[in-house]
């Protein structure tokens, strides 16, 4: 698993991370390698759900990632059984990458944030900028 270690620090990456309410997973990866990971998540489900998408791109995973459709549900149910259990085995025994991820997961949440924060400030703006715009218009077409 170690030399797998390289290519899944790759997908530590804030801006590839989103944090978002979903209705009916625990996490996702897109074929781009945007994951996908529930707020509502205690820290130690977000972790591991972050290790579990990455896992999904492992060598001996690939095949079933690349194509869900070619394998029976058993078969399916089966790899992502293995994919867990290796999404807690890293959990277990490397405290150096749970802490990273972990870093990892808050910083993505802050960019969620301060994401959401810039888009209700630009409607807002928006929002000021037509109310302006509403009182020029006004004053020019009926003195006021």
């Amino acid at each position: 698993m170690n030399e797998f270690l390289d290519y899944l620090l790759e997908y530590f990456d804030p801006k590839k991370i989103e944090v978002i309410e979903s209705e009916n997973e625990t996490g996702n990866i897109t074929p781009s390698g945007l994951i996908f990971i529930l707020p509502r998540s205690d820290q130690i489900e977000q972790v591991v759900t972050l290790f579990h998408e990455v896992l999904h791109y492992h060598p001996k995973f690939i095949s079933y990632s690349g194509g869900l459709l070619d394998g029976t549900y058993d078969r399916m149910e089966r790899i992502e059984k293995q994919i867990d259990d290796m999404a807690y085995t890293l959990y277990g025994e490397r405290k150096d990458l749970v802490e990273l991820a972990e870093r990892v997961i808050r910083e993505a949440k802050r960019l969620y944030e301060d994401r959401d924060n810039r888009i209700e400030k630009f409607r807002k703006s928006q929002k000021d900028e037509v109310r302006e715009f509403l009182k020029i218009r006004n004053r020019r077409r009926y003195g006021r």
